[in-house]
């Protein structure tokens, strides 16, 4: 999984950002929204498309090791 591009959400409410990922080769996804749930945790969501926990973790270390989403929703 690759992360082709990263725009952070305006500062406010439970989105983090979008993203364009490439899932596999050939196979891309845009506009995934990255949110943080009221737990604390991560989710992502795109249109038509579900994302299990493991699929999730790789989104979030792929952007920057995972500290790109934590200065963000800090």
């Amino acid at each position: 999984m690759k992360i082709i591009s990263y725009r952070p959400a305006p500062s406010g409410g439970g989105t983090i950002g979008f993203a364009e990922i490439e899932a596999a080769p050939g196979i891309r996804m845009f506009d995934v929204k990255i949110v943080r749930t009221h737990d604390g945790s991560i989710r992502a969501y795109a249109r038509n498309t579900a994302f299990d926990r493991t699929a999730i973790a790789e989104i979030q270390k792929s952007l920057t090791g995972g500290a790109c989403l934590e200065r963000i929703a800090s």
